[in-house]
C-alpha cells in the first residue's frame, strides 16, 4: 500500500507540479477602416458609418474615423458627396433610383477605397408569417443548459423573382405595464423599450434543392417571459420585420460572417475565414478595408405578439398601420397611440 501511495504522489507531481499559466503573445495589428454602408433604396433615411477595427488587446470599442470623406457614384458617373453629420457618420442625401447602379468611394488621409458597382434588386412580398410555441437553448454549460420558452416566427416566400437572396432585420418592441397606487387611485404606467437581434438572418433557396420557394424560414424568437422588475408585467411584443433583397455577393458575405459568429469552438464548427467583401483599395493604397457596400430594396412588416393562455396559445396579428414608435418610453393613465390589443381599430378603418 505504501508503494502505491508513493507512485501516486510521484505521478501527481509530474502532472500538476510543473504546470505554468500560458499567456500567449498576440501581435498588435494596425487598425483597419471598417465601412458600414447598408442603404435601403426606399428607406426614409440612410447613413454610412466609418469606424476602425480594434486589436485583441485594445479596450476602446470601434473608434470613429475622423477627417474622412464619402462619395457615391452612379453608372452615369453622377457624383454624390455625402455630408458628415458627426465624426464618422455620413448621411445619404439623394434618392436611390431603381434603374441605376452605384458604387461607393471612401477617402481617409491619402488612402482611397471603393466598391464595385451594385444594382438595386427587386423585393417580393412575404406570402405568410406564422409562429409556433417552442423552447430554445440560450446557453449551454457543463452544469446544464439555460432554456427559454416563447414563439419562434417563420415566413414563406413563393414569388422569388430573379435573385432569391434576402437579409432580415428586426426591432422587437417590448410592451410592459406597471401599476402604482397613488392615494386611493391605481395608476397604470404603459412602458416600452426596443431590443435588436444580434445575429444576421439571411435566406435563400436551400442548397441542392429544386424548390422555387422559401418555406418555413426561421425569423425571430419572442420570449413568453422576460426579466423585469417585480412590479412590472409583460404585456406583449410589437415585432417590426424589415426584409431586404440583396445581391448574391452580399449574401455570401453575410453567410461567411454568420458561420463565424455562430461558431462556438467545437470540433466540427466552421473554420474561420476572412469574409469576402466588395471593397478594395485603389491607387497606391495597399491597406485592407473591411465592411460592405449594400444597396437593397426593403419591405417592412409589423405584428403584435401576445401569449394568451396554454389553451389559446399565442396571438400573432398583423399591424396594418405603421405608427412612429420611439426607442423607449413610459406613459401614464392612457396608453400611447401605438399600443396594441387584439381588437384594436386603426385609422381609416
Amino acid at each position: 500500500m505504501k508503494r502505491i501511495f508513493t507512485y501516486c504522489l510521484v505521478l501527481s507531481t509530474l502532472l500538476f507540479g510543473c504546470v505554468d499559466i500560458y499567456n500567449p503573445e498576440v501581435d498588435e495589428t494596425e487598425n483597419i477602416i471598417v465601412v458600414e454602408a447598408r442603404i435601403a433604396a426606399n428607406a426614409a433615411e440612410n447613413y454610412v458609418y466609418l469606424r476602425q477595427s480594434v486589436g485583441f488587446n485594445d479596450e476602446e470599442k470601434f473608434p470613429v474615423v475622423k477627417g474622412g470623406r464619402v462619395k457615391i457614384f452612379d453608372d452615369l458617373n453622377t457624383e454624390y458627396d455625402l455630408r458628415e453629420t458627426e465624426d464618422g457618420t455620413f448621411k445619404v442625401n439623394f434618392k436611390i433610383k431603381d434603374d441605376r447602379e452605384y458604387k461607393i468611394r471612401v477617402y481617409s488621409g491619402s488612402d482611397v477605397f471603393e466598391s464595385e458597382f451594385v444594382s438595386v434588386p427587386e423585393c417580393p412580398q412575404i406570402d405568410s408569417v406564422y409562429g409556433s410555441d417552442e423552447i430554445r437553448v440560450v446557453s449551454s454549460t457543463s452544469d446544464g443548459s439555460e432554456k427559454e420558452i416563447g414563439m419562434q416566427t417563420y415566413c414563406d416566400i413563393n414569388n422569388l423573382l430573379d435573385s432569391p437572396y434576402y437579409r432580415f432585420a428586426a426591432r422587437k418592441v417590448l410592451l410592459y405595464t406597471y401599476y402604482e397606487q397613488i392615494g386611493y387611485d391605481i395608476v397604470t404606467h404603459y412602458n416600452w423599450k426596443s431590443l435588436y437581434p444580434s445575429k444576421y438572418n439571411i435566406a435563400t433557396i436551400p442548397d441542392y434543392s429544386s424548390a422555387e420557394s422559401i418555406i418555413k424560414h426561421p425569423l425571430f424568437f419572442l420570449s413568453r417571459s422576460i426579466e423585469l422588475e417585480e412590479s412590472e408585467r409583460l404585456y406583449g411584443w410589437i415585432l417590426i420585420i424589415k426584409q431586404h433583397a440583396i445581391p448574391v455577393s452580399i449574401y455570401e458575405y453575410y453567410k461567411d460572417l454568420s458561420s463565424q459568429l455562430g461558431s462556438d469552438g467545437k470540433l466540427f464548427d466552421p473554420m474561420y475565414v476572412e469574409a469576402k467583401n466588395n471593397l478594395y483599395g485603389v491607387g497606391y493604397t495597399d491597406k485592407k478595408v473591411l465592411g460592405i457596400f449594400e444597396i437593397s430594396k426593403m419591405k417592412e412588416y409589423r405584428f403584435f405578439v401576445k401569449y394568451l393562455s396554454q389553451d389559446l396559445g399565442y396571438l400573432l396579428k398583423p399591424i396594418p398601420y405603421f405608427y412612429d414608435i420611439s426607442e423607449s418610453g413610459s406613459q401614464i393613465h392612457t396608453f400611447p397611440d401605438f399600443w396594441e390589443s387584439a381588437d384594436k381599430v386603426y385609422p381609416n378603418e
